[in-house]
């Protein structure tokens, strides 16, 4: 609960349908332009297409620290298309640094060779629109697009002013110009998100057939067994002598926590006693348990004490909430006593199933 939070159901339902959600209005603003193409991207590899070894590296960083794009080698039958393209003296690699190209004809040849890769599924080409000093041949650069039913989108490495006349430029080519690399992979792999989950339907939920009964700490651990998920041997305890027989029959090591309903969060308050050997200390534990409780607020409940065998292993949190918004949802991530502070989870809306089976034919 103190994890999932309403935006955090928002999240899972853009997940789920493919919505793209910006972090600030300049990547909306790409992001936009990026759509506005048209097209849908069948996947997340791009050949990326620039004239600047700088601007590879960059990409290189970008790519890995942003994520949602790939960078697949090129085909052998692509490197041969653009070989005499390329100064023999650059790699032929994907991004790909292939110099000023000596005419917009031969950025053209260039582009849609990558752009027909089978490896490829969007074409980004490093350029930037007129200002006055070079002018595009609109002409000839359309042709990028209409070789191909892929998204096809230009990039530039900075933002920079535009005047009307590459407002033109941009509408006669038929080709979105983003500006700057992070927004442009950002909206790259936007492009490729909502490809990849466009037309996801969800079929109508079965009523609840649960009981809120069941969440009770021992009955939910029986209805998780039902299902392939095993607790470690517990047993609760109302006293602290009590505390120590059970642990006596689970067997040492044992956790002792303490349950009160006044504290969900034991860790926090100190709690939890770990890895201890003998009834004697774990009666020990409980006694001081309750007693730094009580320092802590003397009005407090204490219903008793929880012995569990000690285990150890990767910590996972797993969790589920039926939003009044977004219906059903699940929560998975990195678990343990600092989950909150590194929020290492993913959230999705339930049912989750084979995103192939839940996509329609469009």
């Amino acid at each position: 609960g103190a994890i999932a939070g309403d935006y955090d159901g928002f999240r899972a339902m853009c997940e789920r349908y493919g919505i793209i959600a910006c972090d600030s209005l300049d990547d909306m603003v790409e992001t936009m332009l990026a759509f506005q193409g048209g097209r849908r991207a069948r996947g997340n590899r791009v050949g990326w297409v620039t004239t600047s070894g700088g601007t590879v590296d960059l990409l290189y960083d970008y790519i890995e620290e942003i994520g949602g794009v790939t960078s697949p080698e090129f085909s052998e039958e692509t490197k041969k298309k653009i070989r005499h393209l390329v100064p023999p003296d650059l790699a032929l690699k994907n991004p790909l640094d292939a110099g000023i190209p000596s005419t917009d004809a031969n950025a053209v040849e260039m582009c849609v060779a990558v752009a027909q890769d089978p490896g490829v599924d969007i074409l980004a080409w490093a350029q930037v629109l007129p200002t006055g000093k070079r002018p595009l041949n609109a002409e000839v650069l359309k042709a990028i697009g209409l070789a191909t039913d892929k998204p096809v989108i230009a990039f530039g490495r900075m933002a920079y002013m535009l005047g009307p006349n590459a407002i033109e430029s941009q509408d006669a080519m038929g080709i979105p110009f983003l500006q700057t690399l992070p927004a442009t992979v950002r909206a790259l792999g936007a492009l490729a998100f909502h490809g990849a989950r466009s037309g996801n339907v969800v079929k109508p939920l079965p009523a609840p057939r649960g009981s809120a009964g069941n969440l009770d700490s021992e009955k939910l651990a029986a209805e998780l067994s039902k299902h392939g998920v095993t607790a470690p041997k517990s047993a609760f305890a109302k006293t602290a002598a009590e505390a120590g027989a059970a642990a006596a029959k689970i067997g040492f090591p044992v956790v002792l926590k303490i349950v009160s309903p006044q504290f969900s969060h034991k860790t926090e308050i100190g709690g939890v006693k770990l890895n201890l050997k003998s009834a004697g200390e774990v009666e020990g534990e409980a006694k001081a348990l309750e007693a730094a409780l009580r320092k802590i607020d003397a009005k407090a409940p204490i219903d008793g004490f929880l012995v569990q065998e000690m285990a150890s292993g990767v910590e996972v949190i797993l969790g589920a909430r039926n939003d009044e918004l977004y219906g059903p949802m699940i929560l998975v991530g990195a678990g343990g006593i600092l989950v909150e502070l590194v929020k290492d989870v993913a959230f999705r809306l339930l049912p989750v199933t084979d995103r192939k089976s839940t996509r329609l034919n469009s």
